[in-house]
């Protein structure tokens, strides 16, 4: 029975498959490298045009690794690199723009970014890094098992620049219920180091300071020496915060003046726009493209103010976490106007009205004749009193327009009401009658008051003279009484008689002035 035989020919031949791969890849390695440098010095320098283009030509060469056993390979380290440096840079391009530059100049990704608020583009940025670390021929969604801890301390530091510290307990948290079975797992500094964002940073933030004490005491991967002082770390920050909060509470609050109202509500205030837009005037306009989030630029010490109330938020069926946004509301302008409105009072139509009653009694030569006696003591008193001794402070409108406020610490003093109403009472009355006044109240009270004193010092030389001399007789001592009693001395009894004359016709007169009679 024949038998077929084959023969096995050892082919000389080496497949160049492998050979050609590993050569590509350290090429492509040592491309990076010489790039890296040159990004690196375009960002410290705030190049944005050259920071995006060195970063997109190297992004173009580093492709996510191929399976599991290739993650480590040699574009691993070029590969974090890269992702940190574009975090950094997208980050703080969102943080503070640079003014030099028209949005509209911007790369499209760029401005993108720009229209998004923190909570979505912190989102975005760990999406994309965690496709970046996945290995390709994973069928399912990408996981933070692959992402790299340096990576993640990235990506939460730049939440915590942006104010968003709930995103960045969102990434801790899924990052930390995948550990073990990322490819860095004996990575103890990575470890360590983001534990100590999450529980010195992060919660602390939240205000979840027992949850942070409780974690780091069940925790048992970190060493002893490490994990004790990092709760000493998280209680004198609580020591602190709870002192700054007391500070705070013993502080007055600070007065909210009506006068700051007003002026705000009379300047017309653009609210945010809660849709985005894709037009080149919403973007340049500095109220839709810049997001709300830009005040915190840095890593600032650890302070009560610094703790944000948790937002809601919603995922995704691609695995993102979206945040929901706080709704714009529209009332904003509707507000501004009714409180500009309040402005426009009707005072000024009651001192047109004064002004014109003043014109009108100044040409008559002086006050009319009214029923009711009280009426010019009335409009006296209106118009030196103020119209709302109850309000904190007067908006009035000047002739061009613009409020201006008068702030009132309260009601006038005695003396200013005394001095508006002389001042109304003099300037309404005729020079004639002015004078009358004074000769009547001034000259004749000072003339008598002279003739008194004199009379005083003559009878009190008369006195010293009879005492000395001793010879006056009772007769007439008791004779010089009776005259003094009886008021009949001579020059005395005139002067006496004449005072008290002028003294009823003034207030004769005074009592008719009062009735409306004069």
């Amino acid at each position: 029975m024949p038998t077929a035989t084959t023969t096995a020919l050892a082919s000389s031949v080496i497949s160049l498959k492998a050979s050609h791969t590993t050569h590509a890849t350290s090429s492509t390695a040592a491309t990076l490298r010489s790039l890296y440098p040159r990004a690196a010095r375009a960002f410290l320098q705030r190049d944005v045009t050259l920071t995006h283009s060195l970063l997109t030509s190297a992004f173009a060469l580093i492709q996510p690794p191929a399976s599991l056993a290739t993650c480590n390979d040699a574009l691993a380290s070029s590969r974090r690199k890269w992702d940190i440096l574009r975090i950094t840079f997208e980050t703080t391009l969102f943080s503070s723009p640079p003014s030099s530059h028209d949005p509209d100049r911007l790369p499209t990704s760029l401005r993108a970014n720009l229209l998004l608020s923190p909570e979505p583009l912190i989102a975005t940025l760990h999406n994309r890094s965690l496709q970046l670390f996945t290995p390709s021929d994973r069928s399912h969604r990408p996981s933070s098992s692959f992402l790299p801890a340096q990576i993640l301390v990235t990506l939460v530091l730049s939440s915590l620049k942006l104010d968003s510290p709930e995103v960045a307990r969102g990434m801790i948290e899924d990052w930390l219920a995948n550990h073990g079975q990322e490819v860095d797992a004996n990575d103890p500094k990575g470890y360590a180091k983001v534990l100590e964002l999450y529980c010195l940073h992060v919660l602390p933030r939240l205000q979840d300071w027992e949850y942070a004490e409780d974690f780091l005491t069940y925790e048992r991967e970190l060493l002893p020496d490490v994990r004790q002082q990092y709760v000493q770390s998280l209680r004198l920050l609580r020591a602190e915060a709870a002192t700054a909060s007391r500070v705070l509470a013993t502080l007055p609050d600070p007065p909210s003046s009506a006068s700051s109202s007003s002026s705000s509500s009379s300047t017309p205030v653009r609210s945010p726009s809660p849709a985005q837009s894709d037009s080149s005037a919403s973007s340049s306009s500095t109220h839709t493209a810049t997001p709300n989030g830009h005040g915190l630029s840095s890593l600032r010490p650890l302070t009560p103010s610094h703790g944000a109330a948790p937002k809601s938020k919603s995922k995704s069926g691609a695995g993102d976490t979206r945040y929901a946004q706080p709704s714009h509301s529209a009332s904003t302008s509707s507000i501004a106007s009714t409180a500009t409105s309040r402005t426009v009072t009707p005072h000024n139509a009651e001192r047109e009205r004064d002004a014109a009653a003043g014109k009108t009694r100044n040409r008559s030569g002086g006050p009319r004749m009214h029923a009711n006696g009280n009426a010019a003591a009335n409009s006296r008193s209106r118009s030196a009193t103020p119209a709302r001794p109850g309000s904190r402070a007067v908006v009035r409108r000047t002739s061009f327009g613009a409020p201006s406020t008068e702030s009132t610490s309260g009601g006038p003093s005695t003396l200013a009401l005394i001095r508006a109403s002389l001042k109304g009472v003099l300037q309404s009355m005729p020079r004639s009658r002015l004078l009358l006044y004074v000769v009547l109240f001034v000259v004749v009270p000072i003339v008598s008051f002279v003739f008194r004193l004199r009379r005083k010092r003559a009878r009190a030389a008369a006195a010293t003279a009879g005492a000395i001399a001793g010879g006056s007789s009772a007769s007439s001592t008791v004779d010089a009484v009776r005259r003094r009693l009886r008021g009949v001395d001579g020059q005395g009894n005139v002067v006496g008689k004449l005072w008290e004359e002028v003294a009823k016709a003034v207030m004769d007169t005074v009592r008719m002035a009062g009735r409306g009679l004069v």
